[in-house]
């Protein structure tokens, strides 16, 4: 039994229909076809990856680098609004700043390592704003580091 359906001829045989088109074709994609598009997009997919993973471990230690910038920006607030010396000392690889009363706030954000040049580990923020000199490393898990360097004048942290 055959029925028109404009440009297209369905054929119904038993319980199937089978679509064929003007051209004599049937309706789908050959396996080689399907293949050949698996094939272009797993190669795709191993030359875009690389890439994201890298995008990811940069995103990651740019926000580690504004959490320790953002935590010796408040630390020098404290200094100033408080009038007193406010110490922040390298340890391992944590960052402890010992608040009013002498509790530590331990900042551990699960890096790798941390390295300073500040004498014996501490780095000062004074009550005019200042600060002792000196350089933070920041070495990552995956291997990444970023450098810190804080200006004895101004008090600030800038990235290098």
């Amino acid at each position: 039994m055959i029925y028109g359906l404009g440009e297209r001829i369905i054929r119904k045989v038993g319980r199937e229909k089978t679509v064929i088109l003007p051209t004599g074709r049937q309706e789908g994609f050959t396996l080689i076809e399907v293949l050949v598009v698996l094939v272009l997009i797993s190669i795709m997919a191993t030359m875009i990856f690389p890439a994201f993973s890298g995008f990811l471990s940069s995103i990651t230690l740019n926000t580690n680098q504004r959490k320790v910038i953002n935590f010796f920006k408040q630390v020098r607030m404290e200094a100033i609004t408080s009038g007193t010396l406010q110490v922040i000392v390298v340890q391992g690889n944590k960052l402890i700043w010992f608040l009013k009363g002498g509790e530590p706030f331990i900042m551990d954000q699960g890096w790798k390592e941390l390295q300073t040049d500040a004498k014996d580990g501490k780095i000062i923020f004074y009550p005019d704003g200042t600060c002792s000199d000196g350089k933070l490393k920041v070495v990552a898990p995956n291997h990444e580091s970023l450098l810190l360097s804080l200006d004895p004048i101004s008090g600030e942290i800038k990235a290098e």
